[in-house]
């Protein structure tokens, strides 16, 4: 019997309470202080390895379409470098995405999988948008030990999908099942006598009515092992969806002090809402290190001002994100009438 998975959800707004609230009760204190030791750990739980640049969709929620060229990524034996480093220091999560389609480097990607989890990173995942996978690309995930397979799929209305992805939904749902027979024919499981790899839907909601995600939602329940519905971001007002919902209280990122990121060119960067790497701790291609990085000053100061909400004295593009708390966007209401 599968384990019950435990998730604590904080909202924007709980936070702001704890750091700002003036206790006057014993129980406000004890639930302040409770929280009051949040400090960066050594090293990244979480590390996102963009393994080269290129993605074949210019999707409209993405700012992918205005990205910056870079003139240079990272070649296999930094990728390597920078795989054994997470191994070494106990990452938990390696993702091998960012805003490129990991499938269209299957040739890095399927070394740095079989590096990882040879180095006992529990989960290695990659997200892709389905068009260039295939059933010997997929056999090849599988032999290589991916444990997370996510679908960047917006299937629940077929024609604002061709709108904003420029594919057909009909494809991709056809790519999902061929990789789920594969899953099965396979038959590998992990240590929680799960196939592998997991296989989720993670879907940007756009202009999506009720009935079409319930209708989506219902189409893929029980198929696929999780869905996620996830609201556009504005992305520093780059997508066609402008600025970002907030919550009325700002609160630190939670990027910061708990994952990294690693764009293709090796930029090292706070979190995935920099597309143009424009607050750039280091490079890993130059020789540094994400422990370096990690602990430097710059990474540190960026912090503090952050937990300190000093929010004016911020560098860019922090200081005008608008996607700040999408770390803790709240799942939606019905991935837990899926598999969790």
């Amino acid at each position: 019997m599968r384990e019950e998975l435990r998730v604590k959800n904080y909202d924007a707004d709980r936070i702001h309470w704890i750091k700002n609230h003036v206790p006057r009760t014993r129980d406000d204190y004890l639930e302040i202080a409770r929280h009051a030791n949040v400090m960066p750990v050594d090293f990244p739980r979480m590390v996102y390895l963009e393994v080269g640049a290129d993605c074949n969709l210019n999707c409209s929620f993405c700012s992918k379409p205005s990205r910056k060229q870079f003139d240079r990524e990272m070649d296999p034996e930094t990728l390597a470098r920078v795989v054994d480093e997470c191994a070494e220091n106990g990452v938990y999560g390696l993702y091998l995405h960012l805003f490129n389609e990991p499938l269209l480097h299957v040739e890095r990607l399927l070394p740095v999988i079989e590096r990882a989890k040879r180095g006992g990173i529990p989960i290695v995942a990659v997200t892709t948008n389905g068009t260039p996978l295939t059933e010997t690309i997929m056999n090849d995930l599988v032999d290589a030990g991916l444990d997370t397979l996510h679908f960047s799929f917006e299937g629940a209305n077929s024609e604002l999908y061709r709108e904003v992805r420029g594919a057909k939904a009909s494809v991709i749902e056809k790519r999902i099942e061929m990789a789920l027979r594969i899953r099965e024919e396979r038959g590998i499981r992990n240590d929680r006598d799960q196939l592998v790899p997991w296989i989720a839907i993670t879907s940007v909601r756009t202009d999506e009515t009720d009935e079409e995600i319930d209708a989506f939602l219902t189409r893929w329940k029980g198929i696929v092992d999780d869905i996620e519905i996830r609201p556009a971001l504005g992305f520093l007002g780059r997508t066609q969806f402008g600025e970002a919902e907030q919550p009325a209280k700002r609160v630190a990122c939670r990027y910061l002090g708990d994952r990294i990121v690693v764009a293709a060119d090796g930029s090292v960067i706070g979190c995935s809402v920099d597309v143009d790497a424009e607050l750039n701790f280091g490079n890993v291609i130059d020789g540094q290190t994400i422990r370096e990085i990690w602990h430097s000053d710059r990474y540190r100061e960026v912090w503090s001002l952050h937990q300190w909400q000093a929010w004016e004295k911020l560098p860019e593009p922090c200081r005008s994100c608008d996607s700040w708390d999408f770390t803790a966007t709240q799942r939606s209401r019905f991935s837990q009438e899926t598999a969790r």
